[in-house]
């Protein structure tokens, strides 16, 4: 009866750990009242296949095949915080997919005819050849207005010396900080 009792404890602990062991990332920080955030996470196959990949009948080419999952982020008080899943698509030994890059969407309370619908990437995922984003990102976001009537858009530059397309978060890593600022000013632009 003891073994059987240790057995089970031993299977219950197995599958509890198999849970807290889940990748996500906790992405937090400040946000301007006025702005409306989104992120999405998107993965890609990693096995040369054919049933793993899609044809780009124009380019002659295989690609990997990649899907997107949205996260709306809910605001209080100037603050955010969010915990976004790793494993929406489960890496399966058929196609070995996994997340690849985080992008972020923001746009603005008042922009009735802002045409801002991108994802804008934030950080890689899991590559190891770029350098890890331990430091804090912000990001300043400002109104343009497109010359010939062509509507208003949202501009975003990150601050600093950080680089999107430089750094990843790593396998393990379970935070980042965001910050995301609004600059009232109206710019005539592209």
């Amino acid at each position: 009866m003891n073994r059987l009792i240790i057995v089970f404890l031993f299977l219950l602990l197995s599958i509890v750990s198999a849970w807290s062991d889940e990748p996500n990332i906790t992405i937090s920080g400040e946000i301007d009242e006025k702005l409306k955030l989104k992120y999405s996470v998107g993965y890609r196959t990693t096995k040369e296949s054919i049933w793993c990949q899609d044809y780009i009948i124009l380019a002659g080419i295989w690609v990997d095949e990649t899907e997107s999952f949205l996260y709306d982020v809910e605001k209080k008080d100037g603050k955010y915080s969010i915990k976004i899943p790793l494993n929406e698509k489960k890496n399966d030994s058929f196609c070995g997919w996994e997340p690849y890059i985080i992008m972020f969407n923001i746009n603005h309370d008042s922009f009735s005819d802002l045409k801002n619908t991108l994802y804008r990437g934030l950080v890689s995922v899991w590559d190891d050849s770029y350098k890890p984003a331990t430091n804090t990102k912000m990001i300043a976001c400002s109104p343009k207005i497109r010359k010939y009537n062509r509507g208003k858009y949202l501009r975003c530059i990150m601050q600093g010396d950080i680089d999107e397309l430089s750094t990843a978060i790593l396998k393990g890593q379970t935070n980042l900080t965001v910050h995301f600022y609004f600059n009232e000013k109206d710019k005539q632009g592209e």
